[in-house]
């Protein structure tokens, strides 16, 4: 079963959506405003429940993550998966130095 199945919305602004609201770290009063003035009609009760929305629930944001990631990896090949995999062993060195420092 698809994760874009009986969804009011077409994928390309789910995933707009998914991704505004992980990059920026906004609202989803923010997300929806953002969307009724490019022409969504959205409100941010049908993107924080279960309603039918753009994001559904948290739930659907992290299953959309991981399908993206998944994604992102699958095209990077093995040159883009080496400096993605680096990228994160610098990022675990420094929660550990962060860690330490407290």
């Amino acid at each position: 079963m698809s994760l874009f199945t009986r969804r009011p919305f077409p994928v390309e602004i789910t995933l707009l959506c998914v991704r505004w609201y992980c990059k920026y770290r906004i609202s989803y009063r923010d997300l929806a405003e953002m969307m009724s003035e490019r022409g969504v009609a959205v409100d941010h009760l049908h993107c924080q429940t279960a309603a039918a929305g753009p994001l559904y629930n948290h739930s659907a944001v992290m299953a959309l993550t991981h399908l993206l990631a998944t994604r992102i990896m699958d095209l990077a090949g093995p040159a883009g998966r080496r400096r993605l995999s680096n990228i994160e062993v610098l990022h675990e060195a420094l929660g550990d130095i962060e860690g330490a420092v407290k």
